[in-house]
């Protein structure tokens, strides 16, 4: 498994981050989690959004959040996303939100890189005071669950994503 390392987004990452994006959308129908909409606004609008989150700022309906691409380190290729809520500002993401949230690469997956990401933010929890993780998740994607799972995860519930005939799953991780 190659290591990779968290790194704030730059300028300088647009075209390797749309084509992340371009990668992540045509293979998944349900978004970017983790990318406080990357795909949704022109990059440089984007990097305004995230660095205003990052020291707090709150946006309608989203929490301020802390976003990091997950560099591989051996070619500086982007092989996730992902971010961390500072706290659950609304009843839609205490319920469906969490505080973690990140996308790995379709053709990185399975190479350890979700994990990686996963213990490096309950890092970054744990040096913002959060001691009690949310992770939500889609529960008919296994690998996420065993990714969680592995890192203390215990599943607390599903519940109906509002408007549809999905379930999301609801894990907490405790941290020392």
């Amino acid at each position: 498994m190659d290591e990779i390392r968290l790194v704030i987004p730059m300028a300088e990452h647009e075209a390797a981050a749309r084509a992340f994006a371009e990668e992540v959308i045509s293979t998944d129908s349900d978004g970017i989690h983790g990318s406080s909409y990357l795909r949704e606004v022109e990059y440089s609008v984007w990097l305004d959004n995230i660095k205003r989150s990052a020291v707090g700022e709150a946006r309608e309906g989203l929490s301020p959040a802390d976003t990091h691409f997950g560099i591989r380190v051996s070619d500086g290729a982007i092989v996730g996303i992902t971010n961390l809520r500072f706290r659950l500002d609304s009843e839609f993401m205490q319920k469906f939100g969490g505080h973690i949230g990140y996308t790995v690469r379709p053709t990185e997956r399975g190479r350890g890189y979700a994990k990686q990401m996963l213990k490096m933010m309950l890092d970054r929890c744990r040096e913002q005071g959060i001691y009690r993780v949310l992770i939500t998740y889609d529960p008919e994607n296994a690998a996420l669950y065993r990714t969680i799972e592995a890192c203390g995860g215990i599943m607390e519930n599903e519940l109906p994503y509002p408007g549809t005939d999905e379930l999301v799953r609801r894990y907490w991780i405790e941290l020392n």
